[in-house]
């Protein structure tokens, strides 16, 4: 921000010295910003306008010490990438453009290994003489095309990442403690008590995605 473009820099140029106040030039990306950095989605626009991208961009240039973290977080928060960038990508240096959508790729990756995390395993385990691991993948996958968020599906390619963690906030949670072994074989029910896959689901998919954030 004391480059010469902005005035900040113009002042100090001048006179040798600069109070730095608060910044002033666009409240609005600010407030967006703070909300952004505590993980609170509410005033980001599903469907941005080309000139919120810009401010955002300008507002990220300016602030070097956020570098592109507004941008990413933003992105994370959009229904439909796709036409955000050809409505407005145009204002984003090509560099970021890139960067969000190798993110963006991976972050569908994750999140839709977050939601079949162990699902693998008692699929495999699932058959007539594992009665309560069959029902338990059969009412899970339900559950989860009831929500929009079966991975693979139209209702959970159109949710951005905030939409699919709320959707697993209200998801039931099912911890399965009074498996009724003389209907199953002990190794079945151990099978399932120990798995995680219900529980935690919404804990499991917000730290994926922070951990794409990382990247």
């Amino acid at each position: 921000m004391f480059a010469s473009q902005f005035k900040e820099g113009l002042a100090l140029s001048k006179h040798g010295h600069l109070e730095l106040p608060l910044p002033e030039d666009d409240p609005r990306v600010l407030k967006i910003f703070c909300e952004v950095s505590h993980h609170q989605a509410g005033m980001i626009p599903n469907d941005p306008t080309p000139e919120f991208l810009r401010r955002i961009s300008v507002f990220i240039d300016k602030f070097t010490t956020i570098s592109r973290a507004l941008l990413i977080n933003i992105t994370f928060c959009l229904t439909d990438w796709e036409s955000a960038r050809g409505g407005g990508a145009s204002v984003i240096p090509n560099s970021i453009v890139y960067e969000l959508e190798d993110k963006l790729r991976l972050l569908a990756k994750v999140t839709e290994n977050a939601l079949t995390h162990d699902l693998a395993k008692l699929s495999t385990a699932a058959s007539y003489s594992c009665l309560s691991v069959t029902n338990f993948v059969g009412a899970y996958a339900i559950i989860l095309a009831r929500r929009g968020i079966m991975p693979g599906s139209e209702p959970f390619r159109a949710k951005s990442f905030t939409e699919v963690v709320g959707a697993a906030s209200e998801f039931p949670i099912e911890e399965y403690r009074q498996c009724l072994y003389h209907d199953d074989d002990d190794s079945c029910c151990d099978l399932l008590l120990g798995s995680e896959l219900s529980s935690n689901l919404q804990a499991r998919i917000v730290k994926a995605g922070e951990e794409v954030k990382a990247f």
